[in-house]
């Protein structure tokens, strides 16, 4: 009974917590949204001809499995590994919790909140009903596949912040196995079809690990969620993948408490984008740009960083190129290989541009360094410049690759650089530009803002801000201008409104970082 009162007692608090929180209240709110924009514009769309409800459905449902997948990276997998962060872990540990307890108290509140979001979508699926093309079978079979995956993604992600030191590892982690979920039976077939048709495997060895990937796919949430779709409501309420997933997830779940005294728990107290095999030998600072120079080294690892960049950027594309020529059965020239390069460099770049800005200035206030750094004889404008500016200079391999991919593929210059009649091509090129200017500024103000939370959580802040943005700017341009509207248009308030709303959300960050230095 004192273990089951101590983890009640932990799953209350958490959920208090997240109740209170108006980022929690407001990505909730975000959510309803999402919803209702899906309905008004599918409904308003020529795709509902016959069935509106059933189009409807499907975009609930998949938006639902990708926010629970999304879920399990920005908030189960930092559950434990915060706690280790911020040093209270071993405090919990001696309140003489056993570490399944201690799991299912932390962790239980998010499969709360997301049980609750799922109960608060119910009304818009019910309207799905009368819109035509779903029944209450359908309804019912979904809400338990959805569960079910629920708790299969709170299992991988417990284990990863188990397992990880730091909720950065335990987030990358868990968003590898969920593209292990999504992508890797896909993979494997692709693989073994390749092998086969080099004769390098039998056809009959083909043929078992097809039926093994199927198999698995019969369990995933993916395959449910469309068979559910297709069956016209002929199919059990409760299915294998509701076993496997709900099996899956426990089994993670257990494996994490097994292995949680065998984890440190504590972390040591060097800032975490620090890698030790990247710190410079040479302890003199830059001369004129001391912070600049601190920042390039302990930050973005100096020298050895460019070094390893300058390898892995072009190094995971072309291994990539080179797995789907030798085990599939694909053939790709150098004007493609070049291609996947530079959007392969362009994606990671953009992703290493918002962790830098969930990490500049949340390492310094949280390690109660920036105070130390505010009091030195300098302007505070030219103290931000030097510290953004030894970040970037990180950056410079991944630009040059992708400058070099560039001019050496005809298809990425015709995209960005095409003819005049390509008018939607260049316009989309705009808009993708736009994005990561986006990003960068949400997670730089949502980072300001929440230090306390894990740099992957501000990360995801910026993900949720450009969905929304995309949702509120198509129903802007339907309102004001019906279903007539061009892309052309479209493009064009787009990168009217991310730009001035970037540059608003930077000031805010500004403002927000002036005063946190008058406070410390």
């Amino acid at each position: 009974m004192s273990e089951f009162r101590r983890a009640t007692a932990l799953l209350f608090r958490r959920l208090r917590l997240d109740l209170r929180s108006p980022v929690a209240n407001l990505l909730r709110m975000l959510a309803a949204g999402c919803l209702l924009f899906t309905i008004f514009s599918v409904v308003n769309s020529g795709m509902t001809i016959g069935a509106p409800g059933l189009m409807v459905y499907k975009w609930i449902v998949w938006i639902d499995s990708l926010l629970i997948s999304m879920g399990s990276v920005a908030i189960f997998a930092s559950i434990i590994a915060s706690e280790r962060e911020q040093g209270t872990l071993s405090l919990l540990r001696m309140t003489g919790m056993n570490p399944v307890s201690l799991i299912l108290g932390q962790g239980f509140s998010g499969i709360v909140i997301g049980c609750l979001l799922l109960a608060a979508q119910f009304p818009f699926v019910v309207l799905t009903i009368t819109l035509g093309g779903i029944l209450w079978d359908q309804v019912l079979a979904t809400y338990m596949a959805l569960l079910a995956h629920l708790v299969l993604c709170a299992g991988i992600g417990l284990f990863w912040s188990v397992v990880c030191a730091r909720a950065g590892s335990a987030s990358f982690y868990t968003l590898l196995s969920l593209f292990g979920l999504w992508l890797g039976t896909w993979l494997v077939r692709t693989m073994a079809n390749g092998l086969a048709y080099r004769g390098w495997i039998t056809s009959e060895t083909e043929a078992t690990i097809d039926s093994a990937t199927i198999w698995l796919d019969a369990r995933l949430v993916w395959t449910e969620l469309s068979n559910i779709a297709s069956s016209f409501g002929s199919i059990p309420i409760v299915s294998p993948q509701f076993w496997w997933s709900m099996a899956g997830g426990i089994g993670f779940l257990l494996l994490g408490a097994l292995l949680l005294d065998r984890r440190p728990l504590e972390t040591p107290p060097y800032s975490p984008i620090v890698i030790r095999l990247w710190r410079s030998s040479g302890n003199r600072a830059w001369n004129q740009l001391a912070v600049a120079g601190k920042d390039f080294r302990q930050f973005m690892g100096g020298a050895k960083g460019i070094v390893a960049r300058l390898i892995i950027y072009p190094l995971v594309p072309l291994a990539l190129v080179w797995a789907l020529v030798t085990f599939g059965s694909a053939r790709i020239n150098s004007n493609e290989t070049a291609a996947t390069v530079f959007w392969f460099g362009a994606a990671f770049l953009t992703l290493e541009a918002a962790a830098i800005a969930s990490r500049l200035f949340r390492n310094e206030i949280t390690e109660l360094t920036w105070s130390s750094l505010a009091v030195l004889p300098r302007w505070r404008a030219r103290l931000l410049i030097e510290k953004l500016g030894g970040a970037c200079l990180g950056l410079i391999p991944g630009m040059l690759v992708c400058l070099v991919a560039g001019l050496a593929s005809a298809d990425v210059q015709r995209f960005f650089f095409g003819p005049a009649s390509a008018s939607q091509e260049r316009y989309l090129a705009l808009v993708l530009m736009a994005q990561p200017l986006l990003w960068v500024a949400v997670t730089s103000l949502a980072t300001l803002l929440l230090p306390g939370v894990p740099p992957t959580v501000t990360i995801f802040c910026g993900v949720i801000a450009i969905i929304a943005q995309w949702c509120l700017m198509l129903l802007g341009c339907t309102l004001l201008w019906g279903s007539r509207f061009s892309f052309e248009e479209f493009a064009t308030a787009y990168l009217l409104v991310t730009t001035s709303l970037s540059l608003l959300l930077l000031l805010a960050a500004s403002l927000r970082l002036r005063k946190l230095t008058e406070r410390n």
